[in-house]
């Protein structure tokens, strides 16, 4: 896996950046091709609604923290997780990642956040905060926002806009 890793990508601070594949990595060469000019020299992944940096690699999603750990290190032992020291999902840079075992990153997981508000999440691709809501089993979309406070209010009006009840003030 590691050797398929550093054939695939450049490390930078944190980030996986898609290199030029070789044609070896693909089923066709039109696959091949197409790949190659749609990701080689950007940056790999998407944040999840869960905020971890996630990507697609041969087909299967895999998180950016534990590739990163394998591109620099080989692989993950049996029973063990990447951690992120200082709780940030998204700063994936090599020396803010841990090698421990479940119990370990159980109790470093601390008390959830009360920042992050459930409906709003991070969308890299526009670098904006995106707010929604789900009414009638239907996802409404709020809109984009600059700051994380300015989606959380954005959120926070269109429940009280819409009735929704919520039983606890600390969803993420």
């Amino acid at each position: 896996m590691q050797t398929l890793l550093k054939e695939s990508f450049h490390y930078a601070e944190g980030k996986l950046i898609w290199k030029y594949r070789p044609a070896s990595h693909f089923k066709s060469p039109h696959a091949w091709k197409s790949t190659n000019s749609r990701l080689a020299g950007k940056t790999a992944g998407r944040v999840t609604s869960e905020g971890y940096v996630s990507l697609c690699l041969n087909g299967k999603g895999q998180y950016a923290h534990r590739l990163i750990w394998i591109y620099h290190f080989g692989n993950i032992p049996a029973g063990m997780e990447i951690d992120h020291i200082n709780h940030n999902r998204l700063d994936n840079r090599i020396e803010n990642l841990r090698c421990v075992t479940r119990a370990e990153n159980a109790r470093n997981l601390g008390q959830r956040s009360t920042e992050k508000r459930n409906g709003v999440s991070w969308k890299e691709s526009r670098k904006r905060w995106r707010a929604q809501i789900t009414v009638g089993g239907k996802s409404l979309h709020i809109g984009y926002f600059t700051g994380l406070a300015e989606a959380t209010a954005a959120r926070i009006q269109a429940e009280k806009d819409h009735g929704v009840f919520r039983s606890t003030t600390n969803e993420t």
